[in-house]
């Protein structure tokens, strides 16, 4: 039910916006009575939670083979924050303006810390192997590094959802993110 409630959410604020979608809404498409809803998610706001900690187990696999992956890193590294991009596109605009206005809520702890986000540890754990190979710059530490190109990453999708998600956002982060990440490659 849970799942049901969630993936039928999900496509009612992509297709009708997040603030036009009732519980009650949800409730007749899902031909859940109210009481299950609410027993799973106490409002819209804890549906949209769900989709944030979604984006925080986005991967890009970087675990598997990582010392090897972490030899080249630049193309493992792109292609997981064009991941990242793909993401937050397949939920849409409207629903990234939402998450952004309960972004501390999702993501940071009470002192305004990241919260331990599984993709950007994996990420940080890739760039410390990189590191140790010296094949990425040590100038920060490795997950320094990885929130840096997290908030490269937040920041084209920021301004996608100001343009109302009127152009690609992979195809964008696949212009802008190379020459962010090319920074800290060593050659």
């Amino acid at each position: 039910n849970k799942i049901l409630i969630y993936e039928t959410a999900k496509k009612m604020f992509q297709e009708y916006g997040y603030e036009k979608t009732t519980m009650g809404d949800i409730c007749r498409e899902t031909g859940l009575s109210v009481g299950t809803i609410y027993h799973y998610y106490r409002s819209k706001e804890d549906i949209l939670l769900q989709i944030c900690e979604q984006a925080a187990v986005v991967t890009g696999n970087l675990d598997e083979d990582i010392t090897e992956k972490a030899k080249n890193p630049f193309q493992y590294i792109l292609e997981f924050m064009n991941e990242y991009a793909r993401f937050w596109e397949s939920v849409g605009a409207d629903l990234v303006t939402n998450v952004y206005r309960i972004f501390d809520r999702a993501f940071l702890n009470d002192d305004y810390t990241l919260k331990n986000i599984k993709s950007h540890q994996e990420l940080g754990r890739f760039i410390a192997v990189a590191q140790e190979l010296g094949t990425f710059d040590k100038s920060m530490a490795a997950q320094e590094a990885a929130n840096y190109l997290f908030t490269a990453g937040r920041g084209l999708l920021y301004e996608w959802f100001l343009r109302k998600g009127s152009y690609s956002l992979t195809e964008h982060s696949e212009i802008f993110m190379p020459r962010i990440i090319r920074t800290f490659i060593v050659n």
